[in-house]
This record gives C-alpha cells, sequence and structure tokens, in this order.
C-alpha cells in the first residue's frame, strides 16, 4: 500500500508563487500601460499646455535652497533609500526598507515657451541613485548625520540600524538639469507674492539681463554721459529698468502659468531625468520581464493544483 504524502508544503510553495505571479502580471500591465501613455500622448509646450494629463520636457530650478540629506548637493529634489542585505543560501540580495523624499518643496520647470511650478507629491521618480553609505557586516554602523537624519524622519531606526547590514543611497535632480514629466496640469494656485511667483521673475530677469550685456543696441540707450562705456551707475540703472520690465511682463502672465501635479485617483504621475527614448526602451524591458515571470509563476501555480485536483 502506497503510503501516504503530507503536500502541505508543496501547496504552500505553488500558493505564494501564484500570487507572486499575479503581482509581477499586474507591474508588467502596469509598466505596458505607461509605455503606451507616453507613445501616444504628444509633447506639450510649458506655455500652451492643457488642462489635464500633460507630457512635457524642460530644464529645472530649484524654489527653495534645499540640499541632499547626505552629501549636502544644492538640488531641486532629492530621494534616498536604506537598503538591507539579506542572505539566501549561498547568494543574496538588498531589499529597501525605507524610503523618502523632498516632496514637500515645489520645484520649476522651464522650456523655451516659458515656465511651470511642479508639485511633486506621490510622483514615481525614475532617477540614479547613487550609494552614499554601505556596511559591510552589522559591525560597521553608519556614520552619526546618517543615523540622525534617519531617526527624525522614521523613529524606530536608532533600535535596528546597527545591527542589519545596509546600504544608504541618494539621488537628487541639479538646477538646468533636463527632465521628463508626465502628469496633471492644472491652473496656477499661489500668488505673485509667493516665493515661487518671485522665483520665477528672479530667472526672467537674470534672462533678460543676459541677453541685454550681449545686445550693443540696447546698452547705448542706457550710455548716458554719451562716452561708448557702461560705467557702474549706469548699468545699476539698466538692471533696475530691467527688474521693473520683468514684474510688469510677469504680472501679465501669472493668470496663464499651469502647475503640474499627481491628478485624480488612479491617474500617472510619472518624473523621469531619462529621455522620452530611454523611458520608453527600459519600460518595454520592464514589461516583458514582468509579464514573462509572471506568467511562468502563475501556469506553474495553476498546473500544480490542477494536477492534484484530477490525478491525486
Amino acid at each position: 500500500m502506497a503510503a501516504n504524502v503530507d503536500y502541505t508544503a508543496v501547496h504552500l510553495f505553488s500558493l505564494f508563487f501564484g500570487v507572486l505571479g499575479l503581482v509581477l502580471l499586474y507591474l508588467g500591465a502596469k509598466s505596458l500601460r505607461l509605455k503606451r501613455l507616453i507613445e501616444d500622448l504628444p509633447t506639450s509646450r510649458l506655455k500652451s499646455m492643457s488642462l489635464g494629463l500633460v507630457e512635457v520636457k524642460g530644464r529645472v530650478h530649484p524654489v527653495f535652497q534645499i540640499k541632499t540629506p547626505f552629501t549636502d548637493i544644492p538640488c531641486a529634489y532629492y530621494r534616498y533609500r536604506v537598503m538591507e542585505y539579506r542572505k539566501r543560501e549561498d547568494d543574496g540580495t538588498w531589499v529597501p526598507i525605507l524610503e523618502g523624499d523632498s516632496s514637500q518643496y515645489t520645484f520649476l520647470v522651464e522650456d523655451d515657451s516659458g515656465y511651470a511650478l511642479v508639485l511633486p507629491k506621490d510622483a514615481e521618480a525614475d532617477l540614479a541613485y547613487h550609494a552614499v553609505f554601505q556596511s559591510d557586516s552589522s559591525k560597521n554602523p553608519p556614520p552619526d548625520h546618517i543615523v540622525e537624519f534617519l531617526s527624525g524622519r522614521h523613529s524606530s531606526v536608532k533600535d535596528w540600524i546597527s545591527r542589519k547590514v545596509i546600504k544608504v543611497e541618494e539621488a537628487c535632480l541639479k538646477e538646468e538639469q533636463t527632465i521628463y514629466l508626465l502628469g496633471y496640469a492644472q491652473s496656477w494656485k499661489i500668488t505673485q507674492d509667493s516665493v515661487e511667483a518671485k522665483q520665477i521673475e528672479r530667472l526672467m530677469w537674470h534672462k533678460e539681463i543676459t541677453r541685454l550685456k550681449k545686445d550693443g543696441t540696447r546698452l547705448k540707450e542706457f550710455d548716458s554721459n554719451q562716452d561708448g562705456k557702461i560705467d557702474a551707475r549706469e548699468w545699476e540703472t539698466a538692471k533696475k529698468k530691467t527688474a521693473v520690465q520683468v514684474k510688469e511682463k510677469f504680472s501679465a502672465q501669472i493668470h496663464g502659468l499651469m502647475q503640474i501635479e499627481h491628478g485624480p485617483k488612479g491617474s500617472i504621475f510619472h518624473l523621469s531625468e531619462k529621455s522620452e527614448r530611454e523611458s520608453l526602451t527600459n519600460l518595454g524591458k520592464m514589461a516583458f520581464s514582468f509579464i514573462t515571470a509572471g506568467a511562468v509563476f502563475s501556469l506553474g501555480s495553476i498546473t500544480w493544483f490542477l494536477y492534484r485536483f484530477f490525478f491525486s
């Protein structure tokens, strides 16, 4: 008589891989949806983009003077994460256990047509991370400034950080860096006296001053003593007049400015330092990998349970 075999452990493993397969299929479908959306949505100019979902490209400008938390690099936006090394028999893998960002700080994006405000809260940010600390054992804890920063945002860090093998990474968007954005455009909701508005005025003024320096005809307007040179007093007059002109120009434009943020529930808010072509290539690879692996795991799990149901 054949002995009874306990398949409980096999059933649990099969169930686990079935659930994992469904999760991977979901992630694959999500990546594929984003890829198709990027392909189908035309790139908008900031000055003429419409309300709703938009695709834009532009250069980043910080509104607030912030720095990356661990390396003190001036930036417009940053993210950080803490990875734990977990062993699996003879191998191991890095698993994220803590993450954070500077999404409480807005920043500006500029193209050749104008500016828009970006509210990065809840954005899916595709940025290149760089390691700022990595321990080779639990006897090599991170420096005090890393522990203090993380403890201020995650209350239980001090209780476990010295007992784990970890890697701390950060990523950021620097001034003038080009980004690709897919988000929800709405009318500007801030006033001309806000920090964001004043920063746009400063950027517009700087651009006008740069143009003025290169325009000999316009500079002659400020040569009050007609000596063919612009002295310090004349240059100060030029800067003040340019500031007034920029303020008047901005006042006329402010009601047409837009902000880009996360839209209604379920909408996509994607921010990337990669070009559109790079993003499409990466999303295609991700979708293929997730869907393939998900299908293998799911079909394997279903096959096992069907076999046990019909032939046991």
